[in-house]
């Protein structure tokens, strides 16, 4: 049978050829690269007197035969179990190519002896082309004579391969005289009529069981020699198939548009890696595979010893994982040939990947809220994966809430060898003050702490730096502390006791702009009056006479807050200076 190995081709013929009808099939000669062999049954026949191999309809050099006027094709005493009895049901399809077609009656495929030219009473059937250029089965009645002659409705000619089918139920033509043959030329269903019925018809018994042999391109007998001296083929023939059944319109069809075989090829090989693998330390060995286009193949991995390619026990699939240093190839055999991986394989043991992480400076603690940034460190240029988190960077800047362990895996990028490198981080919890208030003062209610700082409303309070603290003004009161490690904030207390010299503003009276100031800021009053200007301490920093808008200049003074007081009515405006 003809092998289709180009990948394309493969999947292209799989779909046409799944049309073509194998249920029920008894034979088939394909007379692939000239042999003359049933690819059912293996049964070989013979060409005989001439006849030679030649180009098929395709055009595929040696895949079909041409028959002379004295060539022919035997295939031994076949098919009576199909052919033979009242129950008999068979079909042949076909394809021929007439080199003359001049109303001279010809055989085509048979399996009758004549007494006179045979020596041999044989008469089983005959396919062949009438005087009136139709096709026509002739089925015999007796072994010795009597026949039934069918005809097609359409002529053949010559020059251009033509595709016959025909189908036989022979007890339908038993039961009813008018009942014929199916036949198809070119896929097309013919109009079979009788045109000759000589002696002896079909019996209820049916064709007779005959030793001719059957044949192509002419009569023979019992031994597979010709045995009449006319009605030869003289033509070309092809792609015969043998069914024990009828066969339907549209798989006559699917016979008739049966794809073009591809030339059967030796498998083409596509190797990954393509020439290097490493072979990493402690390692079972480094992956190595093969795809063909022929799924059909079979494998065989061999290591080049001393000159010698040797085949290396078991490796037998199309994977192969090479375990140490050498060369080493593949051979792959199809029905259509063997192959040998044209490119080597260099096994190469490789250096381990040496992978580690750190942190410049080496201190892997940190404070909660912190960040710290960690380095790889890899034999040779690799690429990355981190865990947790993915990164796929030479190194991370990570901020955790907890301590957590941190693994980085480096793969080489040349050899594909994986180190792995770990490192802890320590996160130390942030210290939380707590704060009460007492009399007046505020104070921090755990600890101890190793240091504080005071803020008024998000201010620090400069040398404010004991765990207490005495108000000069109502607001917002927060406490930095440090335990020796870390830094930590309370939550803000409001604080809304006297403070002592300093009265709430009224606005009626004094007006300042802008507030919040950075170098200058404006006086507005309505009477002449001394005012002067607080910090948080309580503590005088600058005192000006002012009468209606006055321009103070404070560009000397340090950022924070202050207390404004009018002398004249202890009226006091909050400002804070950036």
């Amino acid at each position: 049978m003809k092998k289709i190995f180009t990948l394309i081709a493969l999947c292209y013929a799989g779909l046409t050829n799944a049309q073509v009808p194998t249920n029920g099939l008894v034979a088939e000669w394909k007379f692939t690269d000239g042999t003359v062999t049933d690819s059912v049954n293996l049964i070989s026949g013979s060409a005989q007197l001439g006849a030679v191999s030649t180009t098929d309809r395709f055009g595929n050099a040696d895949n079909a035969y041409d028959l002379p006027p004295a060539g022919y094709l035997t295939f031994g005493d076949l098919y009576d179990d199909i052919t033979t009895g009242l129950n008999a049901t068979f079909s042949f399809s076909f394809w021929v190519k007439f080199d003359v077609v001049d109303g001279t009656a010809r055989y085509i495929i048979g399996k009758a002896a004549f007494e006179g030219l045979c020596s041999l009473a044989g008469r089983q059937f005959v396919i062949g082309v009438n005087t009136n250029n139709r096709i026509e089965a002739q089925l015999f009645g007796a072994l010795t004579g009597g026949h039934k002659k069918y005809q097609s409705s359409g002529t053949v000619s010559a020059g251009a391969w033509t595709h016959i089918a025909v189908s036989v139920a022979v007890n339908s033509l038993v039961a009813n005289p008018n009942s014929v043959p199916v036949m198809y030329i070119n896929g097309v269903a013919q109009t079979v009529t009788s045109n000759e019925a000589v002696g002896t018809e079909l019996t209820a018994n049916g064709m007779d069981n005959g030793s001719a042999f059957f044949s192509a391109g002419r009569y023979n007998n019992n031994q597979g020699n010709p045995c009449a001296t006319t009605q030869y083929l003289d033509g070309q023939f092809d792609d015969l198939r043998v069914y024990n059944r009828m066969l339907g319109s549209e798989e006559v069809t699917a016979l008739y548009n049966e794809a073009a075989p591809v030339a059967c090829q030796a498998p083409f090989i596509v190797q990954q890696p393509s020439s290097e693998v490493y072979i990493c330390p402690g390692s079972s060995g480094t992956q190595v595979y093969v795809t063909t286009d022929d799924d059909g193949s079979s494998y065989q991995w061999q290591q080049s010893i001393d000159g010698n390619w040797i085949d290396i026990e078991d490796e037998i699939e199309a994977w192969y994982y090479i375990p140490a240093s050498g060369t080493y190839r593949v051979v792959v055999t199809s029905s259509c040939g063997t192959s040998v991986n044209s490119q080597l394989i260099a096994g190469i043991d490789a250096v381990g990947n040496t992978v580690g992480a750190f942190v410049q400076g080496g201190d892997l603690t940190i404070c909660e809220g912190e960040s710290i940034t960690i380095q790889s460190q890899v034999s040779y240029p690799s690429t990355y994966s981190w865990f947790p988190g993915g990164s796929t960077d030479a190194s991370i800047t990570v901020s955790p809430s907890v301590s957590t362990t941190y693994f980085v895996s480096g793969t080489g990028i040349v050899t594909g060898c994986v180190g792995t490198g770990v490192i802890d981080v320590t996160v130390i919890p942030e210290p939380i003050p707590s704060i009460a208030e007492d009399n007046g003062t505020l104070l921090v209610t755990n600890g101890p702490f190793a240091s504080y700082q005071w803020y008024f409303d998000g201010e620090i309070i400069p040398s404010e730096n004991l765990a207490t603290y005495t108000p000069v003004a109502n607001g917002d009161y927060t406490v930095m502390v440090n335990d020796g490690t870390c830094d930590g904030t309370s939550a803000a207390h409001p604080f809304n006791g006297i403070v002592t010299g300093i009265e709430n503003v009224d606005n009626a009276v004094m007006t300042v702009s802008p507030n919040p100031f950075t170098d200058a800021f404006v006086i507005e009053v309505k009477e002449a009056t001394v005012v002067s200007l607080f910090n948080v301490l309580g503590e005088e920093v600058l005192s000006r006479s002012v009468n209606g808008r006055t321009t103070i200049d404070a560009e000397s003074l340090p950022t924070g807050i202050y207390f404004l007081r009018n002398s004249e009515n202890a009226a006091a405006v909050r400002l804070v200076k950036h």
